[in-house]
């Protein structure tokens, strides 16, 4: 027997049939979070976080980003910095006898974790809203949270310069020597419950002491000056380096100065932000030229879209044997008669303009006088109303 033997089919008496699987939700990454983090009054979570094992040699700490859905295994993740909002507002408290006197006078924060080895902590206050911090997000509560960050970093006496992007996280299974959660409020705060624990009169610093407010401020500076067209193509860096100096000189009342590593990591947002200027012409020149020709090619297919319908295109004038002025003048008394005699009678208006059309029928040259008696039978009372009879 040659060939390959046939194979034998068998039949299901569900072949071919859909099996009934649950639709999957797509999940956010504030739903990968713990559960734990959750109902302690966490909103938001980073789409894509950053993570770390701790400082390895020197004082830098080794990061990079994973799915959230491996970022809570890690000792440190970002979940304050949500990426385009902040979740949080974390106090990174280096002494802990100011620590000790300062929580005395503000409120419960949602968790604190300590080290143990030097009783060291992140206290971790989250928001009820995240305040939103991208180009187009209003910056009155962002300026609102930078100024409550800084009284309670003055109060506890916490590091300025933490930008709060690496936080310890309260979920991991530390051992006892290391680290000690302490789990507080549940709920949410909202900017005002915290602002509500600054006394009256306190006016914030000049400087902004905390990374939230001061970084934003240096930011800004930083990015008026890498667009201006004669600095454009200039480095950033020894920009900033001048800016920060010039900055601290005029407002001696800074308690921290500026760090090398927020300089550096704001000058490499910075020349981002300036690559995509170049590549999308989003400089003031070409910018305008982009939207004076985005405008005109707009206006250009709106106009022609309008002239097709209208009455210069159909010319309606035309059809009916009358000059175009005549036309729109018999147009406007229709309108005029109409609502001046519209309350006369139920079908006034109708016959008033079946009057129009008899009349244009005629050559145009019926008077409105003459209109009006065609259609007095229709008025209560029988009486002609009184139009202008001093139109031509």
């Amino acid at each position: 027997m040659t060939g390959s033997p046939k194979r034998l089919r068998l039949s299901r008496p569900d072949a071919g049939r859909v099996p009934d699987v649950e639709p999957v939700q797509l999940s956010l990454p504030i739903d990968l979070a713990p559960a734990k983090v959750r109902a302690h009054g966490l909103r938001a979570a980073h789409p894509r976080p950053l993570v770390s094992l701790g400082k390895t040699t020197g004082e830098r700490f080794r990061s990079w980003r994973v799915p959230p859905s491996a970022a809570w295994r890690y000792p440190s993740l970002q979940y304050a910095d949500a990426g385009s909002s902040i979740a949080a507002l974390v106090l990174d408290c280096d002494r802990p006898d100011r620590m000790a006197e300062g929580m005395a006078e503000l409120l419960d924060p949602n968790w604190t974790v300590r080290r143990a080895a030097n009783d060291h902590a992140h206290v971790v206050y989250c928001l009820a809203k995240p305040v939103h911090k991208h180009p187009s997000a209003r910056p009155g509560p962002l300026l609102y949270l930078a100024d409550i960050a800084d009284y309670y970093a003055m109060t506890v006496a916490a590091d300025p310069a933490y930008s709060g992007i690496l936080v310890h996280n309260p979920t991991r299974h530390f051992k006892e020597d290391e680290y000690r959660v302490t789990w507080g409020r549940k709920e949410p705060y909202t900017l005002d419950q915290l602002a509500s624990v600054i006394p009256f009169g306190w006016k914030a610093p000049k400087v902004r002491q905390t990374g939230i407010g001061r970084n934003a401020d240096i930011f800004e500076a930083g990015m008026k000056w890498a667009g201006s067209p004669a600095t454009r193509h200039l480095p950033v860096l020894p920009a900033l380096m001048a800016i920060k100096d010039e900055v601290l000189e005029g407002h001696p009342d800074a308690d921290h100065p500026y760090t090398l590593s927020e300089i550096e990591a704001t000058a490499r947002s910075i020349e981002k932000y300036r690559e995509r200027w170049k590549a999308n012409g989003w400089h003031k020149p070409a910018w305008i030229a982009k939207k004076r020709e985005m405008g005109r090619a707009g206006g250009q297919a709106s106009g022609k879209a309008r002239r097709e319908g209208s009455n210069e295109a159909l010319k309606p004038w035309e059809a009916e044997g009358i000059s175009r002025r005549w036309w729109y003048e018999l147009r406007r008394r229709e309108k005029e008669c109409t609502r001046s005699y519209t309350d006369k009678g139920p079908k006034f208006a109708e016959n008033l303009a079946s009057g129009a059309n008899s009349r244009r029928e005629n050559s145009g040259r019926r008077s409105l006088a003459e209109i009006a008696a065609l259609v007095a039978e229709e008025v209560d009372g029988g009486d002609v109303p009184q139009l202008p009879l001093d139109l031509p």
